[in-house]
Parts: C-alpha cells; sequence; structure tokens
C-alpha cells in the first residue's frame, strides 16, 4: 500500500522462477517502462490503478502463474469540522438563520465512528471561542472508549478539527467507516445544545465517512507447489521510488490467533499461504458431524 499523491511513486513487479532463475517483469514504471506508459504513477490514485492493471501487465503476471490487482484503499481518514455558527453555507447541521454556538454546562458531545459512540459533556458554557475544547473533549470522549479490541480507528484533535485515521496495518477492511457527531441536551433540558459542524470536504452527507486516497497492490498466486508459486522465496519482488506499507496477514491456521493479530492484519486484502491439507485421519476419534440440525 502506498501514496500516489507526491507525484513520485514508481513501481516495479519482478518474478523470477526458483526453478530456474529466469526474471520476468511484470509491470515497470520508468523513462522506459514495462507493460504500461507511465513513467511515473499518476497522482490521483483511481488513475494510478489503471496505469497498474493494465492488460499487458496483467498478461504477464498471468503468464508466470500470478495474478496482478490495484485498487484504491488503505490508511482511510476524514477531517470533521467545527465551526462558530450554524450557517448553512458552511455547516451540514445547516439552520434556516445563521445561531451562535451553544452549550450548556450539561449538555452531551460525542462522536460516533463505524458503531462505537463516545460522549462526554463539556466543562462549564461553550462559546464561539472554545472550538478547539469542544474538539479536544469530543476527541477525548470517543478515544475513552475505545481499545484495540473494538476499533481500527484513531482520534486526534487539532484546534477545531477533529482528524480519524484507520489503521494502515488493517488494509481497505477499514475504510468506509461511518462517522456522525452528536450532540444532545443534559439534564437540564431548557437548553438546546447547538454547533456547526462538517465531516469531510463539503456538506453532504455522503463523505461521512472515512476514504482512502491511497493504492493497494496485490499479487496472488494462481496455485500451490508450482514454479510460478509466488510463495516460494523470492518469487516476487517489489520495488518502489516512495515507502510503502507492507499488508500481510499475522493468523495463522495452526494455533489460535489473538484478536491484536486480527487487529493489525489486512483480512480483506491478504491471504495467508496454504496448502491442501497432506495429514491422515485417525480412525476412532476423528469423526464428522452433522450440526445441520441446531439451524432453526
Amino acid at each position: 500500500m502506498f501514496d500516489t499523491t507526491g507525484g513520485t511513486a514508481k513501481i516495479e513487479l519482478t518474478h523470477t522462477n526458483p526453478a530456474n532463475s529466469v526474471a520476468t517483469t511484470i509491470i515497470k514504471t520508468a523513462a522506459t517502462p514495462v507493460n504500461t506508459t507511465a513513467a511515473t504513477l499518476n497522482t490521483n490514485p483511481a488513475l494510478a490503478v489503471a496505469e497498474i492493471t493494465t492488460t499487458a501487465a496483467k498478461a504477464a503476471a498471468t503468464a508466470v502463474g500470478v495474478t496482478l490487482d490495484a485498487y484504491v484503499g488503505g490508511s482511510s481518514e476524514q477531517t470533521i469540522y467545527l465551526y462558530a455558527t450554524n450557517s448553512s453555507a458552511s455547516a451540514e447541521n445547516s439552520a434556516t438563520t445563521v445561531s451562535d454556538t451553544a452549550l450548556a454546562a450539561d449538555d452531551v458531545v460525542g462522536l460516533t465512528i463505524a458503531g462505537l459512540t463516545g460522549t462526554a459533556t463539556i466543562s462549564g458554557a461553550a462559546t464561539s471561542a472554545a472550538l478547539a475544547t469542544i474538539a479536544t473533549d469530543m476527541a477525548a470522549a470517543w478515544n475513552a472508549v475505545a481499545t484495540t479490541t473494538n476499533t481500527l480507528y484513531n482520534v486526534v484533535a487539532s484546534g477545531s478539527n477533529i482528524t480519524v485515521t484507520a489503521s494502515a496495518t488493517a488494509g481497505s477492511r477499514a475504510d468506509n467507516g461511518a462517522i456522525a457527531v452528536l450532540f444532545s441536551t443534559g439534564t437540564d433540558t431548557s437548553t438546546h445544545p447547538m454547533v456547526g459542524y462538517k465531516i469531510g470536504y463539503d456538506r453532504a452527507t455522503t463523505d461521512n465517512k472515512t476514504l482512502s486516497t491511497k493504492v493497494i497492490v496485490t499479487v496472488m498466486s494462481n496455485g500451490s507447489g508450482t514454479d510460478a508459486d509466488a510463495r516460494q522465496s523470492g518469487a516476487i519482488t517489489w520495488t518502489q521510488a516512495v515507502s510503502a506499507t507492507l499488508l500481510s496477514n499475522a493468523t495463522t491456521y495452526t494455533a489460535a490467533p489473538s484478536f491484536d493479530q486480527y487487529h493489525a492484519s489486512a483480512l480483506s486484502d491478504t491471504v495467508s499461504a496454504v496448502t491442501e491439507f497432506t495429514g491422515t485421519k485417525n480412525a476412532g476419534t476423528d469423526v464428522n458431524v452433522n450440526y445441520l440440525g441446531w439451524l432453526k
């Protein structure tokens, strides 16, 4: 997984046959590119994907027994902007008239991210000059309930903005995490909490989620036990001009993995190297049981 926005992203995928050391370039972005027309990948990640997944590059991958793929995803994020007024010109929760930010001491603020909600009250009444305090308290409220066992996201407040960032190692499975801002009245129902906010680039609710601008490239073996098997040591090598995050699956089939392994694994993008079962069945101890009767 890597970033193309800097305009310097270049990749090279080479397959080396473990049996005879014959090297095949699947794709190379360079002054003289191979199986693509790109010297440098486009800064638009969607266009960069098209430059990687060319017909020629896919055919070269197939010829050595693997499947090449690329897509936009991974390390998604989103920004929440708080405003001093609830103006329809800037805020998503827009009112017909412009109103100042108003929070009583017992009013509740909070965030919901991918189904996890954290709420808190602001110490003392908040005015338009206290947006940074509101943002800090909202982020702290969510982080107070967040653990590595119930979320793939991290929340940080900076000034009047709140940034939600997904785990980089989780890959694309953390993309599109829904985000919602919460304001509700406390024990004193005579007050009506109101803070202008916008999630994402525009006021539409369609971007109220974490979005990715990264590119993930995968190479999948088309079979096991062949010379072209990508799981064999050194079969596929990757070179690029910008830093990348290697996505992996830390889980195993020999022992029950911990949740932290699941948390760090890009389960939607990677597959553990596993071949067919080659053991023997122990008569009298290994049995087949039909549990379909449990289904109601």
